[in-house]
């Protein structure tokens, strides 16, 4: 059995907080590591997966979850591309997130469970 020495060490959000940031690598590869193991045990998607260890690391680096707004979320890139990007929420939604950074400025990803007001009139009211 894989031995995860940060990753076993977390069960909250508040014990994610602890950790340092220059053990985010080592915790990325743990994470890494136990989705193979995971995926390799009882099936699903690998790859997708992958490539979203890193971001989640980060959005909960940035973010205070679950107390942020979980209708809403913004991620600001480095893409240059002055483009923005609005994302309804489904099952797939933070796994496809990687795919899109290289070409979007802005990114945003919308749960619809949680807007309480009109999908269409939330959504206009992003833009500038």
């Amino acid at each position: 059995m894989e031995e995860y020495h940060i990753l076993n060490k977390i069960n909250s959000i508040e014990d994610f907080k602890k950790i340092d940031k220059k053990d985010y690598p080592a915790l990325a590869d743990e994470l890494r590591s136990f989705l193979v193991s995971a995926v390799s045990e009882h099936g699903g998607h690998l790859a997708s997966n992958l490539g979203a260890v890193e971001l989640v690391i980060a959005l909960h680096h940035v973010f205070s979850t679950p107390k942020d707004n979980p209708a809403h979320m913004t991620v600001n890139t480095e893409a240059g591309t002055g483009k923005t990007l609005v994302l309804i929420k489904d099952s797939y939604t933070h796994c496809l997130l990687p795919f899109f950074v290289p070409h979007y400025d802005t990114i945003h990803m919308i749960d619809p469970r949680y807007v309480n007001q009109n999908l269409t009139d939330y959504v206009a009211s992003l833009s500038p």
